[in-house]
C-alpha cells in the first residue's frame, strides 16, 4: 500500500524536459533514464547475490550452533 491510499497502480512518473512556465533555477526534467540492456545480466547479478546471502548465512549459522555445542 502507498501510505493508506489503498490498492494503486504501480507508476513511475517523471517531470516533463519543459514544463510551461518553469524556472531555470528549479529541477531539471526528463534527465531520469531505466535502461535495462541486458536483462539476463541484471537476473544472473541478483540471483547469485542472494545465493551469497544464502551461502554466508549457512555458515555463520553452523558457526553459532557449533559454539553453542561447547
Amino acid at each position: 500500500m502507498a501510505h493508506g491510499l489503498g490498492k494503486v497502480a504501480p507508476c513511475f512518473v517523471d517531470a516533463d524536459t519543459a514544463p510551461f512556465g518553469a524556472d531555470a533555477s528549479g529541477p531539471k526534467g526528463g534527465l531520469t533514464a531505466i535502461v535495462f540492456p541486458n536483462h539476463l545480466v541484471y537476473l544472473i547479478t541478483w540471483y547469485f547475490l542472494a545465493l551469497m546471502v544464502a551461502i554466508v548465512g549457512f555458515y555463520v549459522a553452523r558457526g553459532e550452533m557449533r559454539q553453542r555445542r561447547r
